[in-house]
């Protein structure tokens, strides 16, 4: 697939999927009842949107992999900060090594774009600030966001609008 796309004229750099080649052993009650969460069952239907939480290093992403690599979805994953901003989520732009200003699509965006399935994986950044282990990650399919809603990135002239494909 192409690593860009053109909205409303302007060019936007999209992700690339998680490459991860590792298999889910083990635990395949948990792997079902997470795609027990996305299963559609009418047109209508909206996919829960799960949040696996736990201490880290469990595998709540390989969960998160293994899940779509069974619906054989690509899956990006949004690697959350102390200082990840709500607009980090969309669209950043970045000056070019032209001098131009370069759109790069988030995780999200581009799993939206293309039809994959975005996991957020926060960092342990807490044990920096607080001096303690973490011990919550959220993850979540990309396919529970509302179908009808139009959102706008801070990027001048880039709506973005999800749709079930």
């Amino acid at each position: 697939m192409s690593r860009s796309v053109e909205i409303d004229g302007v060019g936007l750099h999209l992700g690339r999927a998680d490459q991860t080649t590792s298999d889910w052993i083990g635990q395949h009650e948990a792997l079902k009842q997470l795609l027990a969460c996305w299963l559609v069952i009418d047109e209508k239907d909206m996919p829960l949107t799960p949040r696996l939480v736990g201490t880290p290093g469990i595998g709540k992403t390989s969960l998160a992999i293994a899940g779509a690599r069974t619906r054989d979805q690509e899956l990006y994953i949004f690697q959350c900060t102390a200082d990840t901003r709500p607009e980090d989520l969309l669209v950043t732009p970045v000056l070019a090594e032209s001098g131009k200003i370069a759109y790069h699509a988030s995780p999200l965006v581009t799993a939206m774009l293309r039809g994959g399935m975005c996991a957020g994986r926060r960092q342990s950044y807490e044990r920096e600030v607080l001096g303690q282990p973490r011990t919550a990650a959220g993850s979540s399919s990309l396919r529970g966001i509302d179908c009808g809603r139009r959102d706008h990135s801070r990027a001048p002239g880039i709506p973005l609008c999800c749709h079930h494909e």
